[in-house]
């Protein structure tokens, strides 16, 4: 699943941000995560991916098992909640 949202913040603002919505995705599902420069890659079992910060957007790709028991709608309403909110 591949996402994409522009912005408008200030690289440090947006980076702030991602790391805020990673900690309500590790809250929220258990999922680890870290920054390799410009993105914050994260997994747990089951999904993975990354957050990649732009100077005008933010992409998101994850990978998710067909196992994993959360639908990929569900995801991607709670990514996009979360840009909603923080971006």
């Amino acid at each position: 699943m591949y996402l994409k949202r522009n912005h408008t913040k200030t690289d440090e603002e947006v980076r702030l941000a991602v790391e805020e919505i990673a900690k309500k995705l590790s809250d929220a599902w258990g999922i680890s995560y870290h920054w390799d420069e410009d993105e914050l890659k994260f997994k747990r079992t089951g999904i993975s991916g990354f957050i990649r910060v732009n100077a005008d957007s933010v992409e998101v790709d994850i990978q998710k098992s067909f196992f994993l028991p959360i639908s990929e709608s569900t995801i991607e309403s709670k990514v996009n909640e979360y840009f909603d909110r923080y971006l």
